[in-house]
């Protein structure tokens, strides 16, 4: 079985009404939701540090244009590569960054350069890239070729940082920036094309589908194989990934396994055709002669053990909304997952024959 959001909304639901109180949908959600998005930042835990190859193309030169406002650059001939915004350019003898990319010819530069220049070359350098969105801290970033580990540094002005004489080289720092959006840039920036694996800690998938509302249960569906036929449904793409549950008749939405009308079949959703049909990943084992009431809930981006803490935490914030806190033990709810967590790691590096190693998250106070 999936440990899915209706479930732990099921299970908060349980606990606070055993302790004599019905909070609200909204105050239920809202806990869950931030004790969801806290998770992946109680501990350096397994599951949520991921890995990702950013590749740095080599620089380029061109006969450039700047403008009487010392910003606006137009290239002569050509168009700017795909990754120039917020690229280091070097031109007329000054370093500074790209601000924005306005057409496939023009730019603003970050700073206003003391004069027009026409006809003057120009070089543009690949030292940055955009992370993903799922993004929350920063790890360890290593150079591929040659292997070699990149120190972090927090500068919010790269010319304080001194390289001697050499504008570009071989990168040895990397600096995460936050604005306009997560990026890593590297220091100095790369005089040839490289690549450079980045780990860092990931978010949750934002949770949406409750498997109680309208849009998660609304109509009845038919499934045969991996085919679900809705009838009155409201099925969307953002859905994929989901659990769907099917119901036991027609009568009652399906529950958890704990609930009063315990599900049928549960399978992941694949691929959502339209409002009124979808594909699942498995075909249902059952053979259903007439439409069913069905849910449609998210799955929870957790292991067991970081289950049981997620509960404790939510518990934690649904007692300050409610102003009554709860008898749970948050604390020992951690430990227990963090040791849960380790014995996990260990096992699993042990079965591929690896000795035990732990990358150590480096926290990221200062954002540019």
């Amino acid at each position: 079985m999936l440990r899915t959001y209706a479930d732990l909304l099921d299970h908060v639901a349980r606990i606070a009404t055993g302790h004599g109180l019905a909070p609200s949908r909204d105050q239920l959600r809202t806990a869950i939701n931030a004790a969801y998005a806290a998770l992946p930042l109680q501990a350096p835990w397994q599951r949520y540090q991921t890995h990702i190859r950013l590749s740095y193309q080599a620089p380029r030169s061109y006969v450039v244009n700047v403008a009487s406002d010392g910003k606006t650059v137009t290239i002569s001939s050509g168009s700017w590569p795909n990754w120039v915004d917020g690229c280091t350019v070097h031109i007329a003898g000054y370093t500074c960054q790209v601000g924005t990319t306005l057409t496939s010819r023009r730019l603003v530069l970050s700073i206003g350069l003391p004069q027009a220049y026409s006809d003057t070359r120009a070089t543009f350098y690949n030292d940055v890239q955009p992370l993903p969105d799922n993004y929350v801290l920063a790890l360890t970033a290593q150079l591929t070729s040659p292997p070699r580990s990149l120190v972090p540094i927090q500068l919010p002005d790269p010319d304080r940082f001194q390289f001697g004489s050499m504008l570009a080289g071989q990168p040895c720092y990397y600096l995460i920036e936050k604005q306009p959006s997560p990026r890593l840039r590297l220091y100095p920036p790369p005089a040839t094309q490289c690549q450079v694996d980045f780990w860092y800690r990931r978010s949750l998938k934002p949770l949406l589908y409750t498997g109680h509302d309208a849009r998660d249960t609304s109509g009845l569906i038919l499934p045969d194989g991996t085919t679900v036929e809705g009838q009155g449904t409201q099925f969307h793409p953002s859905m994929e990934g989901c659990v769907l549950r099917t119901s036991m008749n027609d009568a009652a939405v399906p529950t958890g396994p704990e609930g009063l009308s315990p599900f049928r079949e549960e399978r992941l959703i694949d691929t959502v055709v339209s409002a009124t049909q979808l594909r699942v990943q498995t075909p249902f084992l059952e053979t259903y002669m007439s439409p069913v009431r069905y849910a449609i809930t998210d799955v929870l981006d957790v292991d067991e053990h970081l289950y049981q803490l997620l509960t404790a935490l939510t518990m934690e914030q649904l007692g300050q909304m409610v102003g009554k806190p709860f008898a749970v033990n948050v604390v020992e709810a951690y430990r227990a997952a963090l040791a849960a967590d380790s014995a996990q790691s260990v096992s699993f590096q042990q079965r591929l024959g690896l000795a035990p190693r732990t990358i150590h998250a480096r926290i990221e106070t200062d954002y540019v």
